[in-house]
Formats: C-alpha cells, structure tokens, sequence
C-alpha cells in the first residue's frame, strides 16, 4: 500500500530533480530564459509532474487492490461492490477464454484489480481535477466526499496539470507567434507547483486509508 513513507520518497526525488534542472537557471522574469534555461525548466515540470501522476495513480491501484484482498463473500466495503458492477462483465469475458479451477466467483474478483489498472489508469492520462475524479470514481468512491476532504489536493494537482499541458505545447517560438499568449515558465514558479502538490498529497494517501468508505 501506498504510505507517507513513499510520499517521502518522492519529494526526495523531486529535490534530486530541482539540483539537475533548476541549480544553473539564472534567469529571473522579467528578463527571457535562454534556451537552455527554459528547457531545463519544463523538464523539471514535466518529470516532477510524472512522478506525481505516477504516485497517485499508484495509490488507487494498491487501495483497489485492497478492497479485494478477502475472500469473495467478506468484501470489504461498498467501493469493492461498486467496483464489481463497474468491472464484472470484464472479468467474466476474461473469464471464458480462460480455464481455471478457481472458483468462478473468487476468480473474476481476483481479475479486478487488474481490469482497473489497464481501464482507468492506462488511459489516465495527467493529474487535472477530471483525471483524480476518474480514478475516484472508478475505484468505486463518492467523488463529492473525496473533493470535500481533499478539496486542497485536487486544486494544486489541477494546478500542476494545467501548467504542464501548457508548457508541453508552448515553445518560446510558439508564444513569439501567437503574441506571448503563454506566460514564461520560470523556476520559482515550477518549484511552487511541484511543491504545492506534494504537500497535499498526504490528504488523498490518509483518505485511500481510512475505512470510512
């Protein structure tokens, strides 16, 4: 399961990546970024921003997977119910085309977790408040008891997300073009983002934990 531990982990390696991108950037608005320089600062937003995407995916994963970690007839919540009604056909079209002395039950359950990785978080794609409400929902939560309680946490990964899929298509050739619609990315900017989102992160781990589901 995804702990505090982990998330720990992760902001160590968002400082490593801040000291490899970020240390020679001496650029300031509002004087341009060299080339160079404004690379360096989208790579740190875009990798920072995979690695968070990453973990929070993470953390839906392990907390479906612990939803069907009891036998078939000792679920152990609503979610796990709603996450069958979402995956069953799946499972027993999987089912048929293979051959196991499993119980039928027991077997499309265990197919579960892995149906939600390939459905929900293959296809998942950023940190935006619709792909966190997409993971919620489909690990069978009630979306508007997760924005309640992590309200903070959805509003700096949308943050996140927004400036990453601004800056991917963004050169500075591009914002010339089109007029400086795109504002610059500098490294202060970066660093709040990135940070902002971590310090939150701990709210949706605490939720994915809690039993009151």
């Amino acid at each position: 399961m995804v702990t505090l531990s982990q998330l720990a982990q992760l902001k160590r390696e968002t400082r490593e990546l801040d000291k490899v991108f970020l240390k020679s950037v001496l650029g300031q608005p509002p004087t341009p970024l060299a080339f160079a320089e404004e690379a360096a600062v989208c790579a740190f937003l875009v990798l920072s921003h995979g690695a968070v995407e990453e973990f929070v995916e993470a953390a839906f994963k392990d907390y479906v997977q612990k939803c069907f970690t009891l036998n078939s007839r000792q679920l152990l919540n609503r979610a796990s119910h709603l996450i069958m009604i979402q995956f069953a056909a799946d499972a027993a079209v999987a089912l048929e085309q293979t051959r196991s002395s499993v119980p039928r039950d027991d077997a499309v359950i265990r197919m579960v977790p892995a149906l939600y990785e390939r459905k929900i978080c293959g296809t998942n794609n950023g940190v935006r408040t619709h792909n966190i409400k997409k993971l919620v929902t489909g690990a069978g939560l009630v979306w508007d008891k997760f924005e309640n309680d992590c309200s903070e946490a959805i509003a700096a990964l949308d943050a996140l997300g927004a400036r990453r899929g601004d800056i991917a298509h963004s050169s500075a050739a591009n914002r010339a073009a089109t007029g400086g619609v795109s504002k610059a990315l500098y490294p202060k900017e970066a660093r709040e983002l990135v940070n902002t989102a971590l310090a939150e992160l701990s709210a949706i781990v605490s939720f994915l934990a809690s039993p009151k589901h």
